[in-house]
């Protein structure tokens, strides 16, 4: 008889065949299941018609935006601090009788016609001209008058004034009236008991560019007096500075050209050159 160890052995090893027989058996069906699956599967087929219509054509992928880097202002200069004691502008040169006219400026008919009289720190004692008769020191704004006389021996005299003004402005309202005086000089000479023929226009003269010079020329006598006079008034305006230049002669020497004149027999009048030179001494 078969003890208990030995029939403990047998029973444990037909349950171990039990179980390895079903393993076995359910393996199979596992296998057998997935052919089945496969075959169920249809493939491509290789008589099937290409389609007509074009493939698609593969659109990119969007690009992401990219994030803005922020602008990086840099900081404003620092402006260097003010100078404690900044420098004083610069004065504008003061008029001097070194501006005055000379006799070699003023031109006649041969060099050194002219000659240089007297020179005055102001207007002088008597009216510079029978047309410009008002106080010439009483202009507003004025700063400095010079004047210098000349004389052109057994013909004439001559006479010059400059003027420097506390502004341009005030320098252009006097050349204004100074114009219109030279202008309406035959009412003047009239109340003064001469007759007068009206003056000439006034005659520009090329000047550097920025500064005005012109004249003109009137011819009177004294009433009930055989010689006439010519009288020729200049003009010059220079930012604050104004030159006066009156030229008197007997009629019978004074016969001249004037700007814009077909007379080319005559001379041209010295007052055009005159002023030229007397502007640039103006301006120094």
């Amino acid at each position: 008889m078969a003890s208990a160890t030995e029939m403990r052995r047998e029973r444990w090893l037909g349950v171990a065949g039990v179980v390895m027989i079903i393993a076995v058996i359910v393996a199979g069906i596992a296998v057998l299941s997935g052919h089945r699956n496969e075959s169920a599967v249809p493939g491509p087929d290789p008589t099937a018609a290409v389609p007509s219509s074009p493939a698609t054509t593969p659109q990119p992928s969007a690009t992401p935006t990219p994030t803005p880097t922020p602008t990086v202002v840099p900081d404003a200069p620092t402006s260097p601090a003010p100078p404690s004691h900044p420098p004083a502008a610069a004065k504008p040169r003061r008029l001097t009788e070194k501006n005055l006219p000379t006799s070699q400026d003023l031109v006649w008919e041969q060099a050194a016609d002219w000659r240089d009289e007297a020179t005055y720190d102001g207007a002088g004692d008597d009216a510079p001209s029978l047309c410009l008769p008002q106080d010439s020191t009483g202009f507003d704004g004025v700063q400095a008058i010079f004047r210098r006389n000349f004389t052109l021996p057994d013909q004439g005299y001559a006479t010059a004034l400059i003027f420097s003004f506390e502004t341009a402005s005030q320098a252009e309202a006097i050349f204004q009236l100074m114009s219109s005086d030279a202008s309406g000089c035959r009412g003047t000479l009239k109340k003064g008991g001469f007759d007068a023929k009206e003056p000439t226009p006034f005659y520009d003269v090329e000047i550097p560019e920025g500064i005005t010079g012109k004249f003109l020329q009137i011819s009177y006598q004294q009433r009930k007096q055989p010689d006439t006079t010519n009288e020729t008034i200049g003009l010059v305006l220079a930012a604050n500075r104004i030159l006066f230049l009156s030229m008197v002669v007997q009629a019978d020497h004074a016969v001249w050209s004037f700007p814009g004149s077909t007379d080319h027999d005559r001379l041209m009048h010295p007052m055009a050159q005159s002023l030229a030179n007397a502007a640039e001494r103006l301006t120094f």
